[in-house]
């Protein structure tokens, strides 16, 4: 999940709406992942 980090740190630099759109990917993933980890 560290690359989601990495990735939307230049981007919400460059364009915040872009910044926000991939910390909500990022916390789906995360949910996703922990919902997958669970079984």
């Amino acid at each position: 999940h560290k690359v989601m980090c990495t990735l939307s740190g230049p981007v919400s630099l460059l364009h915040p709406g872009a910044g926000q759109i991939m910390g909500t990917i990022g916390n789906i993933v995360v949910a996703v992942d922990r919902h997958l980890n669970k079984r």
